[in-house]
């Protein structure tokens, strides 16, 4: 008998299995998304290790299965219809509101930027007001641990992650009208930190994703204080020597976006009297040299950047 050309798919007498039968009832858009996303593997295990503290037991395998499926047929088209389904699932277990609120952010938010409109439609449909809150406490917390992280300023991914969370944290926030609390995170004090430890090039593009929401506010854009007050303190890093190009070109963007001149906002004076450790960072194009051989083993965390 002749041998079956190489890549071939299942004989048609076998039954596929669930898996594949889910590949197959899944919308183009995300099919690929169930078999994983490259590149950022160990970096959402950094994310998912920060839920293991939590002592609320997980749900079951299957319905954590049938929750993924929901998601993974979600389309703009049909958003009422999957939130419904999930509205259900989510009343099946005692633990399910709490793993999802995780789930989300961790497994969906953090690697599908493009999806995040869908995501917020969806939590509009479900009103469940502990759900939101939850879903904010997780995105602050995972946002905290790659801002932590060792590696935020070697490793492209974990910034790309934090951006994808900064985006978010806006949607949920500023775009609805919400303030971020200083409690839960002091946004100067981020930049300041950031400023002293070689981070900026992590943060000033997660604080630019943060207030790229801004226009869907009605409250949060110029001449809102906050948002002036923070923008001041980026323009006075705009103004520091030797900054990064693509630092600047950050802060040129969010200007855009927020449809302000930089000639029109007086900078503070914040960061000039801020201690800076100038051989850990690569932050300066004349300092980049300096630390070439140990990106990776920055100070584990910021001081005083965000609260508890």
């Amino acid at each position: 008998p002749q041998s079956a050309p190489p890549n071939a798919g299942p004989p048609s007498n076998v039954a596929p299995t669930g898996f594949q039968m889910q590949q197959q009832q899944m919308p183009d858009s995300m099919a690929s998304m169930a078999m994983g996303v490259a590149g950022f593997g160990r970096e959402v295990d950094t994310l998912a290790a920060s839920a293991q503290h939590d002592s609320t037991p997980p749900p079951p395998e299957p319905l954590q299965d049938k929750v993924g499926f929901v998601l993974n047929n979600m389309s703009p088209g049909n958003v009422p219809e999957k939130s419904e389904e999930l509205r259900g699932l989510l009343e099946q277990h005692a633990g399910m509101v709490s793993w999802f609120a995780n789930y989300l952010v961790v497994k969906r938010v953090s690697l599908e930027p493009n999806f995040h409109s869908i995501y917020s439609e969806m939590i509009d449909m479900l009103s469940n007001k502990k759900l939101q809150q939850l879903i904010l406490h997780s995105t602050l917390q995972n946002a905290r641990v790659l801002l932590s992280s060792p590696k935020i300023r070697s490793s492209s991914s974990e910034r790309s992650l934090l951006k994808n969370l900064g985006s978010w944290l806006g949607q949920v926030t500023l775009a609805r009208n919400k303030p971020i609390l200083m409690r839960d995170l002091d946004m100067k004090e981020l930049i300041c930190d950031a400023y002293e430890t070689g981070r900026l090039i992590a943060v000033v593009p997660f604080v630019a994703k943060v207030l790229d929401a801004c226009p869907n506010s009605q409250v949060f854009m110029p001449p809102n204080p906050w948002v002036m007050g923070l923008f001041s303190l980026l323009l006075e890093l705009y103004q520091v020597p030797d900054l990064k190009l693509n630092l600047k070109f950050e802060i040129e963007v969010l200007a855009k976006t927020l449809k302000v001149e930089l000639a029109d906002v007086k900078p503070l004076s914040k960061l000039a009297t801020r201690p800076q450790d100038k051989t850990q960072t690569c932050d300066f194009a004349n300092r980049a040299g300096m630390v070439a051989a140990g990106l990776g083993s920055g100070a584990s965390g910021f001081g005083g950047g965000f609260g508890g």
